[in-house]
Parts: C-alpha cells; sequence; structure tokens
C-alpha cells in the first residue's frame, strides 16, 4: 500500500511538471521540484527563539498525546467492564455528544469577547457578505 501511494505522488510530480512547462512554453525539465509542489519558494528566515517555542510546543504536545492514549486505554477497560448492554451504548454515545456539543458551543460562547474584531460597516457591502457576530450597531467581525 506504501509503494502504491509513493508511486502515484511520483507519478503526479512527474506529470505536474510536463504540464506546467508546456503551459509556461520553457524545455522540459524537472530540475526544480519545489516549484512542481509548492509554488514559488521564498525563504523567511526566523529566529532562534522560534525554535525554542517550536521545542516546547512539540513538548507539550507529546506530553498531551501520551496522556490521551493512557486515558483512552483506561476508558477502554472501563467501557468493557460496564457498558455492556445495548441501552448503556445509546446513552454513553448520547451523554459523549452532549458534553462535546456543550463543550465546543461554551468554548465558542466565552472566546468570542475575547478576540472582538469590530470595524463599521462599509456601505459598498451586501448584508449578506458580513457577519455581525457580537459587534454592536453597524459594526462587523473582521
Amino acid at each position: 500500500m506504501l509503494w502504491r501511494v509513493f508511486f502515484t505522488a511520483a507519478v503526479s510530480v512527474f506529470t505536474l511538471g510536463i504540464l506546467q512547462s508546456l503551459k509556461s512554453g520553457a524545455v522540459l525539465s524537472l530540475s526544480n521540484s519545489a516549484v512542481l509542489k509548492f509554488g514559488e519558494i521564498v525563504i523567511i528566515y526566523s529566529p532562534l527563539s522560534d525554535a525554542l517555542v517550536a521545542i516546547i510546543l512539540g513538548i507539550i504536545c507529546g506530553l498531551l498525546g501520551a496522556l490521551f492514549v493512557c486515558v483512552n486505554s483506561y476508558m477502554i477497560i472501563l467501557r468493557k467492564k460496564y457498558v455492556n448492554t445495548n441501552f448503556k451504548k445509546v446513552m454513553e454515545v448520547l451523554f459523549f455528544s452532549l458534553a462535546t456539543s456543550t463543550a465546543f458551543f461554551w468554548l465558542s460562547a466565552l472566546n468570542s469577547g475575547v478576540t472582538k474584531n469590530c470595524i463599521p460597516s462599509d456601505p459598498n457591502v451586501s448584508e449578506e457578505e458580513t457577519f455581525a457576530g457580537t459587534c454592536t450597531g453597524n459594526t462587523f467581525n473582521t
């Protein structure tokens, strides 16, 4: 399976290179393969502090992933032990869907006051193209 995906990706890069060369009228060349995949490459140099932040973020995400695996393993054991009838399975799904939707609703409601970027409305823009959200009066979110 992995080799099929690799072969398909290689053939698609080759085909894309030929088609782009034919479109631009250039000589058929695949020497610049980064342009084939990502467009024009612009090199932006970042400070060393960005690397430190990325390392810290990687450590935090790795620890959270390990915690998720541990909690999920424990939950599987509990589910096998206690959720053994069809009624309990349906109730479990209803509980988790209610908990998830409630958490997403309240997290977005709490976050809407924090990131309020309201600008005055533009008379040239129709009502369908704007979103007021939590903004008041004739202001809209950016």
